[in-house]
């Protein structure tokens, strides 16, 4: 099974205008910049059972791609998030 990990960074508008304008980022994105909306959506029975087991059942919608995802109890370290 492969692990996943996430960081999640959180930043001022200013912040992110200058990350954007970085030149180290700048000279790889080579197609500029997007934004889009992910609509999220989680489920579980009406006992929680997912959620006692530290699980949880997700269905993201991506334009028109929805993406289900499973996701189990990780653990963080120094930012970054690993779970399988």
């Amino acid at each position: 099974m492969q692990k996943e990990t996430e960081i999640k960074l959180r930043v001022s508008r200013e912040t992110l205008a200058a990350l954007r304008d970085h030149p180290l980022l700048k000279k790889r994105n080579k197609t500029g910049w997007s934004r889009h909306e992910l609509l999220n959506q989680y489920f579980d029975t009406p006992e929680r059972d997912l959620a006692q087991a530290k699980v949880a059942l997700r269905i993201r919608r991506d334009g028109e791609d929805f993406i289900q995802t499973l996701k189990t109890r990780g653990h963080s370290v120094a930012g970054l998030s690993e779970r399988n």
